[in-house]
């Protein structure tokens, strides 16, 4: 892949974060780049490529989805860390009250729950990250998955205002990450 193309992506990435918009016109905009252009970076980020995500070590994305839970969570935790994410504390495993990884995001104190689950996440994992929000104090809560969430979840999360990162939001994260230094490894 061609390397001012990734450079293209990182920078849209931090736009899509910070704005919380992934618009084709925005990126246009701010990257000063084609509509076509747009589309293809936003393709990119969230469908990318085996080959974009295999790494040198022969670690693929899909690598980590047998990970246990507390090894899940580390993995998040690295990730998090080479996308800007600062402070990051992984919680102990037993009474953290739903919350596995606390961390900061441009001011921004974030409660994340993350689930390494072979199926949907069901809305209980919802509920725990909005509870332990506000016993950690944060701004924002969010549950981070490596698949995808009922339909349950999503009403829920639509209703207590939680951020639900799916496979696909967790995998644009991880080809960031690794743009950004990140060595994929063994949890």
């Amino acid at each position: 892949m061609d390397k001012d193309f990734l450079t293209l992506c990182k920078k849209a990435q931090e736009i899509i974060n910070s704005t919380n918009n992934s618009s084709p016109s925005l990126l246009m905009v701010r990257l000063g780049i084609s509509h076509s252009d747009a589309i293809n970076i936003l393709e990119q980020l969230k469908n990318p490529s085996d080959s974009n995500t295999q790494i040198e070590s022969g670690l693929s994305f899909s690598d980590y989805d047998n990970l246990d839970g507390h090894s899940f969570e580390y993995f998040c935790a690295e990730i998090l860390r080479y996308n800007g994410f600062t402070k990051i504390k992984v919680t102990q495993g037993s009474g953290d009250f739903g919350v596995d990884i606390l961390c900061e995001y441009n001011g921004i104190s974030y409660a994340i729950q993350c689930k390494c689950y072979s199926s949907s996440v069901g809305n209980k994992a919802v509920q725990e990250v909005f509870s332990g929000k506000a016993f950690y104090n944060c701004n924002k809560a969010v549950v981070i998955t490596n698949n995808y969430f009922t339909a349950a979840a999503e009403e829920t999360a639509r209703l207590t205002d939680v951020e639900l990162w799916d496979r696909h939001r967790l995998k644009e994260l991880f080809l960031i990450a690794k743009n950004n230094g990140y060595t994929p490894k063994k949890y």
